[in-house]
């Protein structure tokens, strides 16, 4: 088989599910795949902080003491990539606009723990972000 046909897509669309029942919520999150230019930066600006953070540390791995840097680090993570929504309704708000700032709100809220779950495992699912030319 020619690999050439088949290659990363910049983005890819995901749409959550209910937390209990499984069902699909209707909603469709276009999110930024490993390529798309917003997350390779973001992932690079990681890279470059934890290198400084170990040559400071003399050359030693320190892991980050503080669970709201993680926190933190996801949040954005999740705002990067995520691009775009469609479908979204959100404390009263039909339909809840997206835009970055709308996202962090979203993603920052502590009642939808499980919907910022969802997403970052998204983000991982190599087959929401490949693109083929062929039937493959």
């Amino acid at each position: 088989m020619d690999i050439s046909n088949i290659g990363d897509a910049d983005t890819g669309e995901f749409e959550p599910t209910h937390p209990k029942t499984g069902e699909k919520l209707g909603i469709v999150f276009t999110l930024a795949g490993s390529q798309h230019p917003k997350r390779r930066g973001l992932m690079r600006a990681y890279k470059r902080q934890v290198r400084q953070q170990v040559n400071r540390a003399g050359g030693k791995i320190r892991l980050e003491e503080d669970p709201d840097v993680d926190f933190d680090h996801d949040t954005d993570y999740l705002v990067t990539c995520t691009l775009d929504w469609m479908g979204l309704d959100y404390k009263g708000q039909t339909p809840y606009p997206y835009s970055a700032e709308n996202a962090r709100r979203l993603f920052e809220d502590s009642e939808r723990a499980w919907f910022r779950v969802q997403i970052l495992e998204a983000l991982n699912q190599q087959d929401l972000f490949i693109a083929s030319s062929s039937g493959a």
